[in-house]
């Protein structure tokens, strides 16, 4: 019997697996591919950064694991020129299409209008919109949008703290486009796909449509990566001597900022006070100078910027800290914790936004209040409390099977 098709739309090249979006459709591919024809359409990368991604890592092949490769034939991999940024958010200004809808899915539209049917296209990010409009003029199969982030409420959040008015008005129009595109894809997919828990509930609210278009996707994990983030705890990870900190994402994203910013402000004076002895180690793309200057002020707190090889890191860390202070989505590296057997603080606002099979894991402990934080922190000896969850098994809401059981391939 032959196998059905599907397709997954993705602007990048989704590996290695950097960034929380990232890996949400790495892992979807490895998923699917086990029981469907697997078609990944990629425009802004090429070949050549593509190659170079996969030569420094052979986890994954798109030839060897059942993955076609279509590159549509404007991809591009270096950053977006200044002038083109300027001209796309100009040109958005005249338009009913929003600036980072440009970016994303830029109008390229006819070259992937002769594309074959397939059982299921799913498009990630909702800044598909120009896309899906075009997209669904004729029979293609079954349409799917996978939300990663309330893309509106992003801009909202912006809207509101930008100080500058031109920025701000800016942020303003691309959030009044983004909010009435997102109502309109709810029409125009046969499914909404979400991370994240209160983003699902969230959009329901606004768009009394279909509950069942809605589903809750959460990131899935292999039991392989318990295991060997475990493998490499034992072997290259901290004894019992000292207590190892992490706090991991982007640092140009601000979401990501305003909650280091919450741990910086709240919690870091208090084990300063304390003569904390333990260490925070921060890894993340572009940290802001502000961010940098009020690390300074706690020796335990390490900036250590992007890093390429996470092996290490993983390795070392006692407990990952996770607030959320702001923004939509799910906080990627929260689930990837749980799935490495790592021990998790997290706020209310944080574990609400994950699958709730997820939050009654032993590995998560919630709180709002810095004190609390704090003393935890200060509770802890060493690794101790990771190591006593070696053994413990992968959780039933990080599992593929679970997640995508509506799925008949």
């Amino acid at each position: 019997m032959k196998k059905k098709k599907m397709r997954i739309f993705s602007p990048f090249f989704p590996f290695p697996a950097s960034e929380g979006a990232f890996h949400m459709i790495y892992q979807q591919l490895l998923y699917f591919s086990k029981t469907f024809e697997v078609e990944l359409v990629v425009w802004k990368d090429n070949a050549s950064s593509i190659k170079k991604k996969l030569s420094k890592s052979d986890e994954f092949d798109p030839l060897g694991k059942n993955i076609k490769l279509t590159l549509l034939n404007n991809s591009e991999t270096a950053p977006e020129p200044i002038t083109h940024r300027l001209l796309r958010v100009l040109k958005s200004l005249f338009s009913d299409v929003a600036s980072p809808e440009l970016y994303y899915y830029p109008e390229v539209y006819d070259q992937i209008d002769q594309m074959e049917p397939a059982d299921y296209n799913i498009f990630h990010y909702s800044f598909c919109h120009p896309w899906l409009q075009l997209w669904t003029a004729k029979p293609r199969g079954q349409n799917v949008v996978c939300f990663h982030n309330l893309e509106s409420d992003l801009f909202s959040s912006r809207t509101s703290s930008e100080k500058n008015w031109i920025f701000r008005t800016i942020h303003r129009n691309n959030m009044e486009k983004l909010l009435r595109h997102e109502a309109a894809l709810a029409k125009l997919a046969d499914e909404l796909w979400f991370i994240s828990l209160r983003d699902r509930q969230i959009f329901s609210r606004r768009n009394r449509g279909e509950d069942s278009k809605y589903r809750l996707t959460s990131p899935i994990y292999d039991e392989q990566i318990l295991i060997e983030r475990q493998n490499q705890f034992q072997t290259y990870g901290k004894k019992n001597d000292e207590v190892i900190l992490g706090f991991i994402g982007g640092l140009d994203f601000e979401p990501n900022q305003k909650s280091l910013h919450w741990l910086l402000d709240h919690v870091a004076p208090i084990l300063k006070s304390t003569n904390f002895t333990g260490t925070l180690r921060v890894v993340g793309r572009h940290p802001t100078e502000d961010l940098v200057r009020k690390a300074k002020q706690f020796p335990f707190v390490k900036i250590e910027g992007f890093v390429d090889d996470l092996t290490e890191y993983w390795a070392s860390l006692s407990l990952m800290l996770v607030p959320h202070i702001t923004g939509s989505g799910v906080r990627i590296k929260l689930i990837e914790s749980i799935a490495s057997g790592i021990p998790v603080l997290a706020n209310n606002a944080a574990v609400e936004r994950i699958h709730p099979d997820i939050c009654k894991s032993p590995l998560i402990t919630v709180s709002n209040k810095p004190e609390e934080w704090a003393n935890h922190i200060l509770s802890l000896q060493g690794s101790d409390l990771r190591r006593s969850f070696i053994g413990h098994p992968i959780d039933p809401g990080l599992s593929a099977e679970s997640i995508y059981k509506f799925l008949q391939p």
